[in-house]
């Protein structure tokens, strides 16, 4: 978890390519985005004032959890597959940015 998780992985898949691993690890994390996904779309239901950037966060986790799939593509080269991790960790880098906006929006309000 965090920005140290993905240096981890992109350092593994530069040292042993493709293997099991990479595809389990992928596959989880696709899997978890995408449950974060829903997630924030529960949030914009239920609170109407942070639909806007629940909703933007719901798109930002649906895009992470695709491609995380397709990281999981054992037959990709490891060089595209690092390249696009590191697309993938910018992604998130910025959602983080913004569940820490969506947090300052909903601790501050009286909404809640």
């Amino acid at each position: 978890m965090g920005p140290g998780a993905y240096a981890t992985w992109l350092a593994a898949v530069q040292e042993h390519g493709a293997s099991h691993g990479h595809w389990w690890n992928a596959t989880v994390w696709s899997e978890c985005r995408a449950m974060a996904s829903e997630f924030f779309v529960e949030i914009s239901a239920k609170y109407q004032a942070f639909a806007e950037i629940s909703l933007n966060l719901s798109n930002e986790y649906a895009r992470i959890g695709e491609m995380l799939g397709a990281v999981s593509d054992k037959a990709m080269d490891p060089h595209e597959k690092m390249a696009m991790l590191k697309q993938i960790q910018m992604l998130e880098e910025n959602a983080v940015e913004h569940i820490s906006e969506l947090h300052g929006m909903m601790t501050s309000s009286a909404s809640v």
